[in-house]
């Protein structure tokens, strides 16, 4: 995929231009602007959209193999090594692609023909190619990580043509280089997601001359993290046995991939089951080989790996106050050993692991000792790699209770990366003020995609919707955040999707817009599985990140994580909204319908990478929805005494026992064991992913039929109502045999009414499905539904309503989604993807720059609807649970009802509350009211406040109504 330049090219080097000075020189003036013009000229060619335009392959485009014959690649012996390595890379790569391996050339007297030249600004080879005219390297000036790829004849005066990647530094050669295989069809995920490339006779290059965008974000990279049930025994036991660990091996692959992502940080894994990154030797000089800076975590000061190395070499206890002579001591030891590799220093100090600091009496004490623990750090970074502590790469992380700390007074020196973290969840907590934007070092993220902790993980699939991702990431780039980006991705894989989209925009912010989230990972599976599939797996992928976004699989326990508690009934309602539960579980089968149609399409090269980036986690999302659903529906059931609740167990289990054999595929199997030990199903053992609690078998005791009737969560008896049938509304009645044997039945119902099923039989239970035909509906029609179950007859109250939406005893939900608003004021923002609605809604920027104290000077939307007769209703304003994005903000609406006073209400969470948990849970915060409705036309008008805040959806229902999981919001919205 191509990247756009951040500025148009000719503005950037008429800037250069001037702030080189040349037009102070009559003698160079006329003919440095000549070559201006023309360069500039040429930028017009050079700058192109993010996908499908610039660099691409044509039949005319420059032959880096046709005609059976590679072209050769000539660089200076001279140039950093991992320049070498994406020759080699690159080599590697056209042999995949084309059975033909470019040919490494010993010096300009083996130029003939075609050539590729490759170099940085500080190559001799680059050098004369812009002395002698045939190269211009202007654009290129000052800037960091870019490129240009450019054709030039007769180099050096030989006969022919040569290709030439020029990169301002080290590693924007080996992203020019690598954009070349991109283009070929290499996918960085070649090797991790086994996506083998498609083979091609020629490859050339067309598009040039090219010139790469500086990346938007300075670091950009990867923290491994949690690796003890996949990266870490898959390395130790398959790929790496001979290091038995994470070793240089694994991270060779792994700095391969971060190269061909335009990747350059890594913070490496560091739990107790790995060995420090350190312990290897072998391992910096892998990560300087691939042009890989090292990092370390939030708890990891001076690139000091305490869980594995203080143990052994430090001395006494961990304490600054306490054993401060020794803990120096071990913190120079690591800055003398990586002085001469590039590096991010974390500054700071926490406990030896992701605990609190020890020796500190409370917060304001705590800032105290790290001012004092941050100027020893900075001047042991004097004494070893810089006098100038400045121009050493340092990152201050406040996480969790640190960032309480920071707030009591740490001074920090200026030009120390100030890098904010998200709640773990992918909400941020602060980005910079107005002061800390004026920082030299600028800010950074520490953003989750993976995570163990309270109130529970998510280590097992990647399920962080792209939407969650871009708005926040779009946040902090806003806000000038844009040093050092970090992503904790677990164990890569399952993250290889999210770990891409995150990557690609540190690199490129531009890559997707509030609404055009999915066009990124459309391109991405064009090229992954064919243009022809990328649309239909964009969808099913689409409703795999929505469906995990009202409830993460790991999450369908409904338990906690430190402190445990057990497995709980789901939150779905099996009774309204035409049962929330069964109703997740058909969206779930209708994608594993589309995945098992889709896999037919796929070719067979990449069947491998379809079942780890889509069926996989598509499919096992599912089971484990399933597993958890019908375990609580069996337990139900068995309470009633049905033994349908034996049919639902078996369902269960049966649900528990296919993502193991999934899993085993994935591991054993597939790839003939490549991935043996990469895909647990299980981290740590939590209760969410063992045997499902089932209840013990029912026997069958009476004869006869149960009926439940939706908006009844017990068995009617014959005279009961059902729940009030809409037009847009479906609504069943339930028969379930109390003896479990087959019962025949029919039914009858008024001519408005439509049946799904008038007649049949069944075993166990059986739902009749019932809806409104509006053509033959007058007015709000009563009727009775006769059932006959093996001579049983039962008779029910029905009544329609074909008119506009009404809120009353009978109907008691109406639910909206923040956007569809009928009227409102202000500038609004829909992002695509966002939110239980899958459209969140959000002021621009320049409509809530601050805390707004008035209310009706606040952007509003307005919501309307019916209510019949006097009820006392509540309305729920649902949100994204997003933070206060600075220090002292607040988060809140302002709810009005039919013009009454407003009433402000707060959806900010503090630390780890119960409720900042529900919300994390739920995917959304909720501000609520309850008002008292007369029969009528009514207006919720929702005022926003706050920066920052996402509307997402509005519900107006009955007081007494039964919990809802989700806002039944109906599938059209009448404005009145």
């Amino acid at each position: 995929m191509s990247r756009k330049t951040s500025q148009p090219v000719a503005l950037t080097l008429m800037a250069d231009y001037n702030r080189n000075n040349f037009i102070n020189s009559p003698k160079n003036g006329t003919a440095m602007l000549k070559k201006i013009f023309l360069v500039c000229f040429l930028a017009t060619a050079l700058c192109h959209g993010s996908f499908g335009q610039g660099l691409r392959l044509g039949a005319g485009g420059f032959p880096v193999v046709a005609e059976g014959l590679a072209t050769g690649i000539l660089s200076d012996p001279g140039e950093r090594e991992v320049v070498r390595t994406a020759i080699s890379m690159f080599r590697d790569d056209m042999r995949a692609v084309t059975g033909l391996s470019p040919k490494v050339l010993a010096s300009e007297a083996e130029l003939s023909g075609t050539s590729i030249i490759v170099g940085t600004l500080r190559s001799p080879l680059i050098k004369k190619l812009a002395t002698s005219g045939k190269l211009d390297t202007l654009a290129l000036s000052g800037k960091w990580e870019s490129y240009t790829l450019s054709q030039v004849d007769k180099p050096f005066g030989k006969p022919g043509k040569a290709l030439v990647v020029c990169g301002s530094d080290r590693r924007g050669v080996a992203y020019g280089l690598l954009e070349i295989s991109r283009t070929a069809g290499v996918s960085p995920w070649a090797w991790w997601a086994d996506v083998t490339p498609e083979r091609r006779k020629n490859v050339r290059l067309a598009g040039l001359p090219y010139l790469s965008k500086e990346p938007d974000v300075k670091f950009r990279g990867i923290f491994l993290n949690d690796e003890d049930w996949g990266l870490q025994p898959w390395a130790a036991k398959t790929f790496e046995p001979e290091t038995g660990d994470i070793g240089p091996k694994t991270y060779a692959k792994i700095f391969e991939l971060l190269l061909r992502s335009r990747a350059n940080l890594i913070w490496p894994a560091m739990h107790h089951c790995t060995k420090a990154f350190y312990h290897y030797p072998k391992n910096k000089e892998v990560a300087d080989k691939y042009g890989i800076v090292v990092g370390t975590s939030h708890c990891e000061p001076m690139l000091r790996n305490n869980v594995d190395e203080w143990k052994r070499d430090g001395k006494g206890s961990y304490n600054f106050v306490s054993n401060k002579d020794n803990v120096n001591a071990y913190w120079e030891s690591r800055v003398e050993e990586t002085k001469r590799y590039e590096s991010v220093y974390t500054m700071g100090m926490r406990g030896l692991h992701d605990g609190h600091m020890s020796g500190a009496k409370g917060d304001s004490d705590g800032a105290r000792i790290l001012n004092e623990v941050i100027s020893s750090q900075r001047s042991l970074l004097s004494k070893h790699v810089d006098a100038e502590a400045s121009k050493v790469p340092q990152a201050f992380i406040p996480y969790k209770e640190v960032l309480n700390i920071y707030d009591k007074g740490v001074t920090l020196p200026e030009d120390i990366t100030l890098m904010w973290c998200d709640d773990n969840y992918g909400y941020l907590r602060r980005v910079s003020n107005d002061a800390e934007r004026k920082r030299s070092g600028g800010a950074g993220v520490y953003y989750h995609l993976s995570y163990w902790g309270t109130p529970h993980d998510y280590l097992w699939l990647s399920s962080t919707a792209p939407s969650v991702l871009w708005y926040e990431m779009r946040r902090a780039y806003d806000n000038d955040v844009r040093n050092i980006w970090v992503f904790n991705v677990g164990d890569i894989k399952p993250a290889e999707y999210n770990m891409s989209f995150a990557l690609d925009l540190a690199y490129d912010i531009s890559v997707a817009n509030a609404g055009d989230i999915y066009g990124h990972m459309r391109q991405w599976n064009a090229d992954m599985f064919g243009q022809e599939n990328a649309d239909e797996l964009t969808a099913v992928m689409k409703e795999y990140y929505r469906l995990a976004f009202i409830r993460r699989p790991e999450f369908m326990g409904w338990n906690r994580v430190e402190p445990k508690t057990p497995v709980k009934d789901t939150g779905f309602n099996f009774f309204e909204a035409g049962d929330e539960a069964e109703s997740r579980l058909a969206e779930y089968g209708s994608l594993r319908a589309r995945v098992e149609a889709l896999k037919k399409k796929v070719p067979a090269l990449r069947q491998d990478a379809f079942y780890q980036l889509v069926e996989y986690p598509v499919v096992a999302a599912g089971l484990m929805n399933r597993k958890m659903v019908y375990a609580h529906k069996a337990r139900f059931y068995a309470k009633q005494g049905l033994p349908v609740a034996n049919d639902y167990a078996g369902m269960s289990q049966q649900a528990y026992d296919s993502i193991r054999l999934m899993t085993k595929y994935y591991n054993k199997e597939m790839l003939n064991g490549k991935w043996d030990k990469m895909m647990s199903e299980a981290p740590r053992g939590l209760a969410v992913f063992r045997k499902p609690v089932l209840p013990e078998a029912v026997k069958a005791t009476a004869a006869g039929v149960s009926v439940y009737a939706e908006g009844n969560a017990k068995a009617v008896e014959s005279g009961a109502s059902v729940r009030e049938v809409t037009v847009s509304q479906s609504r069943f009645v339930e028969l379930v045999a109390n003896d479990g044997k087959s019962v025949k039945w029919k039914a009858k119902a008024p001519k408005w009414i439509r049946l799904e099923e008038s007649k049949g039989e069944f075993e166990e239970s059986k739902r009749i499905w019932l809806s409104l035909d509006q053509s033959k509906a007058k007015g709000n029609p009563e009727g009775k539904l006769t059932i006959e179950a093996n001579g049983q007859k039962i008779i029910l109250n029905v009544t329609g309503r074909a008119g506009r939406r009404t809120l009353s005893a009978e109907n008691p939900y109406l639910g909206f989604a923040a956007a569809d608003y009928a009227k409102g004021k202000g500038q609004w923002i829909t992002v695509e993807g966002l939110g239980h609605s899958q459209k969140g809604l959000t002021p621009t920027d320049q409509q809530v720059l601050k805390n707004i104290e008035v209310v009706d000077r606040a952007p509003y939307t307005e919501y309307v609807f019916r209510s019949e007769g006097d009820l006392k209703a509540k309305v729920s304003v649902r949100c994204l649970p997003t933070h206060p994005l600075r220090y002292g903000d607040k988060l809140r609406v302002a709810i009005q009802i039919d013009g009454q006073q407003p009433e402000i209400l707060s959806v900010r969470t503090k630390g780890r509350s119960r409720t900042w948990q529900a919300n994390t849970f739920r995917n959304q915060a909720t501000a609520e009211l309850l008002t008292d409705l007369p029969a009528g036309e009514h207006t919720v008008r929702v005022y926003v406040l706050d920066p920052n805040l996402v509307l997402d959806q509005v519900m107006v229902s009955e007081e007494s109504a039964p919990a809802l999981y989700e806002v039944p919001v109906e599938p059209t919205y009448e404005r009145l």
